[in-house]
């Protein structure tokens, strides 16, 4: 497994930390034990990743999502998806939405 972490930066430009990894991450599913807070805990590469999972993946759903719930509200600048290059297929396709509403699996909001 490779690693998808990310990374979300607020509007203030002189403030460089990771919102990501104050908040609370979900996903549609879990395949094994991958849950969907590896993808925030900064964690790029796991010391052995055929031993313990260190990223986030979803089972084999038909419409998966991964959500971030921030615990506040901010003016998000950046969001950065970090991968070590061969799973850039597995983000293919992907949309990013922000926005408050959890409506629809967080699909009203727009991107």
């Amino acid at each position: 497994m490779n690693k998808i972490l990310l990374e979300i930066g607020p509007d203030n430009r002189d403030d460089h930390q990771n919102l990501a990894f104050q908040g609370t991450a979900t996903q549609s599913s879990i395949h094994l034990d991958m849950l969907a807070q590896y993808a925030i805990d900064g964690v790029r590469y796991g010391p052995d990743p055929t031993a313990s999972p260190y990223c986030s993946v979803t089972d084999y759903d038909i419409d998966p999502w991964w959500g971030l719930d921030l615990l506040d509200t901010y003016s998000i600048r950046t969001v950065i998806i970090t991968t070590d290059g061969s799973s850039l297929d597995l983000a293919s396709g992907a949309e990013i939405r922000i926005g408050n509403s959890l409506e629809n699996n967080g699909n009203n909001n727009p991107m």
